[in-house]
């Protein structure tokens, strides 16, 4: 992610720009998570969400990876919603 700070934050693996989290991930024993950080962006993109989304968290396993293009997706609508 361009211009981001990578760091650990809460016990996660954050992203951040200009000092706000854009996006952080964790693993737990049975799934992974991608935490959205927004849950305006959470209900804006809920239908393309929803077979991962648990409140603004996305759940899925390694064996079942979220769709790249949907991170990308993910990424660049919470980029622009900082501004």
């Amino acid at each position: 992610m361009p211009y981001a700070e990578e760091l650990i934050s809460y016990q996660v693996a954050m992203f951040k720009r200009k000092g706000k989290g854009v996006i952080s991930m964790s693993a737990k024993r049975d799934y992974c998570s991608l935490h959205l950080m927004s849950p305006p962006l959470a209900k804006a993109m809920e239908a393309d969400l929803k077979k991962y989304l648990k409140g603004v968290t996305l759940h899925f396993t390694p064996e079942k990876p979220l769709p790249v293009s949907l991170v990308k997706k993910i990424v660049k609508a919470r980029l622009k919603e900082m501004k």
